[in-house]
């Protein structure tokens, strides 16, 4: 599986003891399923919740974030997804991968032109 996006943290995204601010990582998480759910569906999406975040380890300022989405599971209207957090740390050795220090799932759903839900039942999962 490929991540929905990668980007660098950055001392911007950090707090005064320079680990990465947890509201940063969630806005992360938030775009890599937004764009699943765009993906599958061509329509707006919105976020309906955010559960079972789980964060296993600091994220440092100039960590490689590689943030993934799958969608696991859709309702009527709902989309279900499966989220994490992979890094690369750059060290002496060059970078290193750390699996899994964050992990969420997450409900969306898409919205039509009039901010109506769309009904699913014509979309699979690949």
């Amino acid at each position: 599986m490929q991540p929905a996006i990668k980007v660098v943290a950055m001392a911007s995204d950090a707090d005064e003891h320079g680990f990465i601010r947890t509201s940063f990582l969630l806005a992360q998480l938030d775009l890599a399923a937004g764009i699943v759910v765009k993906e599958l569906t061509q329509k707006r999406s919105v976020t309906v919740s955010f559960e079972e975040v789980d964060f296993k380890e600091p994220i440092k300022i100039g960590d490689y974030l590689l943030c993934y989405a799958q969608i696991s599971k859709l309702g009527k209207t709902s989309i279900h997804l499966s989220l994490k957090i992979d890094l690369k740390r750059l060290c002496k050795e060059g970078f290193i991968l750390r699996e899994n220090v964050a992990t969420a799932r997450a409900i969306f759903v898409s919205l039509d032109e009039e901010g109506k839900k769309v009904p699913l039942a014509s979309y699979t999962l690949n």
